[in-house]
C-alpha cells in the first residue's frame, strides 16, 4: 500500500532528481573559473589557442600534457579545428562528479567571451570504472572499447570493473576523447547539432576512429 509518509530511499543520492539537475553538468563556466588557471598560448594551424591548466585535487592527475594535445591537434585538418581557440585541462568539482565521471567535453559557449571550449578532465589515478552489466547496444560497444584500453578488467554478476593507470588514461583522452570532441565540433559547424544524442555520439566516435591520430 502506498504510504506518503514513507521516506524515499533515493533522497540524498545522485538518483534523486537526476533528470531535473542534470543540466548542471553543462552549465557554462564563469570567468572566475579561469582566473587561477595557468595559461599557455600556442599557434596551431595559424590559429591562436589558449590552454588553461587547473590545479588538480588530491589524488587526481592531468594525464595529458599541453604538448600531447598540440601534437594531436596538428594531425587533424585545419578546417576541423577552426573555431576552437580554448582548451582546458579541467578539475571537476565534487558536485559535478555526482552526475557521473567523464573524460572530456565540448562546451559550445564555455570559454571567456562565450567562445567554444574543449575540456579534458583530470582523473583519479588509478581510475576505477564500475559499469553495470545491463547495457544497451551503444554502451555495450563503449564498454567493449574501454576494455581494450584499460590496464586490467574483470566482471561479476552485477558489473564490469575497469582499471586505468596514467598511461591508459592518457591514451584514451588523447586518441579518443580529444578527436571525439573535435568530431562534435565538425558536426556543429555542419548544422548537425540537433541530431538525437545517441546519433551525435556515434558520429563523434566514428570521427575519432577515422582520424587515426598517433
Amino acid at each position: 500500500m502506498y504510504n506518503p509518509v514513507r521516506r524515499n530511499r533515493n533522497i540524498g543520492t545522485a538518483n534523486n532528481g537526476f533528470k531535473r539537475q542534470s543540466l548542471f553538468r553543462e552549465a557554462p563556466f564563469q570567468e572566475k573559473d579561469f582566473n587561477n588557471c595557468e595559461k599557455i598560448y600556442k599557434i596551431i594551424h595559424n590559429i591562436k589557442m589558449t590552454f588553461y591548466i587547473d590545479e588538480t585535487s588530491k589524488g587526481y592527475i592531468h594525464a595529458c600534457s599541453i604538448d600531447d594535445l598540440i601534437d594531436i591537434l596538428n594531425q587533424l585538418p585545419p578546417d576541423n579545428i577552426e573555431g576552437i581557440e580554448h582548451i582546458k585541462l579541467n578539475q571537476s568539482t565534487k558536485k559535478e562528479e555526482l552526475f557521473g565521471a567523464k573524460w572530456g567535453s565540448l562546451r559550445y559557449y564555455g570559454a571567456p567571451g562565450f567562445m567554444p571550449l574543449i575540456t579534458i578532465e583530470a582523473q583519479p589515478c588509478p581510475l576505477i570504472l564500475k559499469i553495470k552489466n545491463s547495457l544497451n547496444p551503444f554502451w555495450q560497444k563503449e564498454t567493449d572499447f574501454l576494455k581494450t584500453q584499460c590496464k586490467d578488467w574483470k566482471s561479476n554478476k552485477r558489473e564490469h570493473i575497469l582499471k586505468f593507470d596514467q598511461k591508459e588514461i592518457r591514451q584514451v583522452q588523447l586518441y579518443r576523447t580529444l578527436p571525439h570532441e573535435i568530431g562534435h565540433w565538425v558536426d556543429y559547424k555542419l548544422g548537425l547539432d540537433n541530431l538525437p544524442p545517441r546519433q551525435k555520439e556515434e558520429r563523434a566516435n566514428k570521427y575519432a576512429a577515422l582520424a587515426k591520430v598517433v
